[in-house]
């Protein structure tokens, strides 16, 4: 007897662009103890101080300054996947502001790819994605010049003796990117069987910080106790989507943090520092180990920020109250939320989930027409690890994308994760219409992406994640390879009777040799049989069909595969039972029968669908899909 992999969704065909690579493993098995370690994902972690012994240009505001000293230090924190059939990925969190790409600032993230390939010759090389925190008081990152220019007025002079000793962008960029790229080799190479588990917490970290006026403009850290104020002018998102590894012993490795926050507190700090996720680490080594790994993520949150904006007189009392800075208020407050769900993560592993990733350039709407007549080509990443989906991009997105995404992705939880890239601000069409710092437009100097551009890529996004959750994909994906084949039934042909004394499988109905020739033969598939009977009958009723599979390519693994079938189907093939679909009216589902046909003579398929309300039976099309 076979089981049946049940897909909870419907199945939408996406044309995948040309420039995409799209990398497919195998399924998990059920959560529990660890299968073999060649049956398991692969997980590896490392990290990096990325603090310059020297000083350095900061341009996390409007204006540039130059460093004058550390506060704690910038890491880079590397945590590589990899499939059990060799497909990989790394994933690298920068305590940066953002991370420049090849459109805007030069190419910091293409630097790091090529020296990771350079550093794995012999290895089929993984797909390294790389995002920012945000952080204002990190290094300038972008290959830029003339920063003494945007020195403060009157601050020219007060670091005039540094200005012959400070570290130029593109000596940092040469020192953070080979760091980089050695932490990625590092977790990489420290691949060790492993687990996951996943969750939604919630921690009160980010704040709306667009206040919006009686007029309708909206503006950036407006004050709220003014008389014409009317509301702040978007949601808050206080979750907290958390991504645990573990060892093959049950001991947990690392957790990948991802919020709707910037970390961006100390925004005018002289001295280095990766703001409040710094406290956060090191809260949560306390509880959890010093060898525990931290990988944070910002979520969409171009609109976001840690500074509290309503009920500030509150806020700054009870800081004096507890005698905790709003830094070291986050951390406990992030360390809570990853500490309050870890004892269902302990009994959830998924020691070899469902492994499939995409990148792929999509060409995204602009307000204004470029020279090459399309649009602008902006990278996307997306991951599929078991049930849950990460989707990468190079915005300061606001947060009302954001949630268009999570809300609709085929995904139980999606990590959105933005700054991979060196975009500006996206916002959507409320936001525009304020005016708000921000609101006008990203890459404002290629033409200009709006929010019709902001709705694009929020389209074009779901259609790759929907791509992972198509079920025949699935299937692929579960098997690791290609299709070679597919036969889809026929409508017709279809024997079929009603069994409301449920008889069916006692005389044995299912056997190709059974006699259904006083059967009914008008009630086709891809139809509910309440459309072509003379009642309303629920109640268990059988389609019966003879099929053949001869005059195919080469082929040596088969699945029998239902659209859906209301509500309930058992299956048999040549009068042997394959499989049963209970999860629902919608829900498609497939069997291996490979050693049930007989490839050289006429094969039988019984079908037992069972009905409680409404329409019943076979409603979508079966199909066979033959793989090599």
């Amino acid at each position: 007897m076979n089981n049946a992999f049940s897909i909870r969704r419907s199945k939408v065909f996406i044309t995948v662009f040309l420039t995409a690579f799209v990398i497919i493993s195998l399924t998990a098995v059920a959560p529990g103890a660890p299968p073999e370690d060649n049956e398991t994902l692969q997980i590896g972690w490392a990290s990096v101080d990325l603090t310059p012994d020297a000083p350095v240009f900061i341009t996390g505001q409007r204006y540039a300054r130059i460093s004058e000293g550390v506060m704690d230090p910038i890491t880079a924190t590397a945590l590589a996947l990899e499939s059990r059939f060799g497909n990989g990925v790394i994933m690298v969190s920068c305590d940066l502001i953002s991370i420049p790409d090849e459109i805007r600032g030069g190419d910091f993230r293409g630097r790091v790819r090529e020296l990771v390939a350079e550093a794995l010759p012999e290895e089929k090389t993984p797909k390294v994605v790389l995002f920012a925190t945000h952080t204002h008081a990190g290094p300038e990152v972008r290959d830029r010049t003339g920063l003494e220019e945007r020195l403060r007025e009157g601050q020219k002079e007060q670091w005039a003796d540094k200005l012959d000793t400070v570290m130029q962008p593109r000596e940092y960029i040469d020192f953070a990117t080979e760091r980089i790229a050695g932490a990625a080799v590092e977790a990489w190479r420290a691949r060790q069987p492993g687990g996951v588990s996943f969750g939604l917490s919630h921690a009160v970290v980010g704040h709306n910080r667009i206040m919006t006026y009686d007029d309708g403009r909206s503006r950036m850290y407006g004050s709220p106790d003014r008389p014409n104020f009317s509301h702040v002018e978007g949601w808050e998102d206080h979750s907290v989507n958390l991504l645990y590894t573990w060892s093959k012993n049950g001991e947990l490795t690392g957790v990948l943090i991802n919020l709707a926050s910037p970390s961006q507190h100390d925004e005018n700090s002289l001295r280095l520092s990766a703001d409040f996720w710094h406290e956060t680490r090191v809260e949560l080594r306390r509880h959890l180990g010093d060898e525990l790994h931290v990988l944070p993520q910002c979520s969409a949150a171009g609109d976001q920020s840690e500074r509290v904006m309503i009920h500030r007189r509150a806020e700054r009392r009870m800081e004096r109250l507890t005698g905790e800075g709003r830094r070291e208020r986050i951390a406990r407050r992030i360390t809570h939320g990853v500490l309050d769900i870890l004892p269902y993560m302990e009994e959830n592993i998924e020691w070899n989930p469902l492994f499939a990733h995409a990148k792929q350039k999509v060409e995204m709407t602009t307000r204004e027409e470029r020279e090459d007549g399309g649009g602008l080509p902006i990278e996307v990443y997306v991951l599929r690890l078991g049930d849950m989906a990460f989707a990468t991009n190079p915005f300061e997105l606001y947060l009302d994308f954001g949630v268009r995404i999570q809300e609709r992705s085929k995904a139980v939880q999606t990590f959105i994760v933005q700054l991979a890239g060196s975009g500006s601000y996206l916002a959507p069409e409320r936001a525009a219409k304020g005016g708000a710092y921000g609101s006008h437009g990203a890459y404002r100097n290629q033409g200009n992406i709006g929010p019709e551009g902001g709705r694009d890529w929020v389209g074009k996004t779901l259609g790759i994640i929907e791509e992972f959750w198509d079920p025949v994909n699935e299937l692929r994906y579960r098997l690791n390879r290609d299709i070679v084949s597919e036969m889809r039934m026929p409508q017709t042909g279809w024997r079929f009777q009603t069994d409301p004394d449920r008889q069916g499988i006692d005389q044995q109905w299912y056997e190709p040799q059974f006699d259904d020739s006083d059967w009914r033969e008008d009630v086709p598939i891809e139809s509910s049989w309440q459309h072509h009977l003379e009642n309303d009958y629920h109640g268990p009723a059988w389609y019966r069909r003879f099929f053949e599979i001869s005059d195919l390519p080469e082929w040596n693994r088969v699945y029998l595969f239902f659209g859906a079938v209301d509500e309930q189907a058992q299956v048999w093939v040549n009068g042997i039972f394959v499989g049963e679909c209970t999860d629902g009216w919608d829900v498609p589902f497939y069997f291996d029968i490979t050693e049930e046909l007989d490839p050289e003579a006429e094969n039988h398929v019984a079908v037992r669908a069972k009905n409680t309300r409404m329409a019943g039976g076979i409603w979508r099309p079966v199909r066979l899909f033959f793989f090599r």
